[in-house]
């Protein structure tokens, strides 16, 4: 497994998994706070199964600026 998230992208969706935490825990909705699931987990690897499937890798690689 290799990383094919940008820095800014990991952000994102770090931020869309804390929204749907936070208005899942107003509106007390378990579902609405497990739609944040994937986002963290995207987030932390810093790698999505979308992108790998369509071949799309916007991660830094070292040495090519």
């Amino acid at each position: 497994m290799e990383y094919n998230l940008s820095y800014p992208e990991v952000l994102f969706r770090y931020f869309l998994m804390a929204v749907m935490v936070i208005l899942g825990g107003v509106l007390h909705s378990m579902p609405m706070m497990l739609l944040g699931l994937p986002f963290f987990l995207t987030g932390i690897l810093g790698w999505c199964p979308i992108y790998t499937l369509l071949g799309i890798n916007h991660a830094h690689k070292a040495g090519n600026h």
